[in-house]
């Protein structure tokens, strides 16, 4: 697998799903920003990919300082190391190991929940995806309207898929598809919810439905969390990485399994 052709698909995916006016998007060959300026870290993604270079972390961290936001950034074991510590030095701090994943195409095993999964596609079904978001990260609501490319949504070119109880909304994720790929992007449950199978509720339903939307494949990044329910779902890697963050409540670290490697020489 070319992980830098994987990364870069999943990069514009993003560009499409949070491209709002407030939104910052950049791009070279060896790395991407994704940067709504929320002061949430998991709204503020960029990456440095296989080969990406301490040129490339500097101009990467131009895009980042200029907008300002707290900042996660997947860092490809196989970048040069030298990209890293241009990081370290402009005050990121690396975190436990993370993983890009691919699922290659064909259809899940969907299984019987207590869940019923369908599209938001009214505006009652988008404040209710709303409330879903905001009990995740602990925000008020509101922003989903701020951070996420409504345009897109209302024309179908990114959809949101939301797992129900009865008429409660218990976890919500984004679904991209574009050049023979869906992505998957911003997975959240209710706490109320969590570690009861919605969410894998909403990938097996969601990946059927839209399979031939990518014949290549589905993308994502996970977390030492989610990992263990991707592979479950025939998820296999395609690039490990270490993410390294700036900024961020530890209530944030915390909720992406966040592991701090100790700085050099630290007691």
């Amino acid at each position: 697998m070319d992980a830098n052709r994987l990364w870069g698909i999943y990069g514009r995916h993003g560009m499409r799903l949070y491209g709002t006016d407030t939104f910052t998007g950049w791009a070279n060959d060896r790395a991407f920003a994704l940067l709504t300026g929320e002061p949430s870290l998991d709204l503020n993604i960029c990456c440095l990919q296989p080969g990406a270079t301490a040129g490339d972390a500097a101009a990467l961290l131009e895009v980042i300082d200029s907008v300002g936001a707290p900042t996660v950034v997947p860092v490809s074991t196989r970048a040069l190391g030298a990209a890293g510590e241009r990081l370290r030095t402009a005050g990121f701090q690396p975190l436990g190991p993370e993983v890009a994943m691919w699922r290659p195409p064909g259809l899940p095993v969907e299984v019987a929940g207590p869940f019923e999964v369908r599209l938001a596609v009214t505006a009652d079904e988008l404040v209710a995806a709303d409330r879903v978001v905001a009990e995740a990260h602990g925000t008020v609501p509101g922003m989903l309207q701020r951070v996420f490319n409504l345009d897109a949504w209302r024309t179908g070119e990114v959809e949101c898929w939301m797992a129900w109880d009865a008429e409660e909304a218990a976890s919500t994720g984004w679904i991209t598809r574009g050049e023979g790929f869906l992505g998957v992007w911003e997975m959240m449950t209710s706490p109320r919810y969590r570690r009861r199978g919605a969410a894998r509720a909403i990938l097996q339903h969601a990946m059927r439905v839209r399979a031939g939307g990518g014949p290549e494949g589905t993308l994502l990044w996970a977390s030492p969390m989610g990992r263990p329910l991707y592979e479950s779902l025939g998820f296999v890697v395609f690039d490990e990485i270490v993410p390294w963050v700036r900024g961020g409540t530890n209530e944030e670290l915390a909720a992406i399994g966040a592991v701090v490697q100790p700085r050099p020489g630290a007691g």
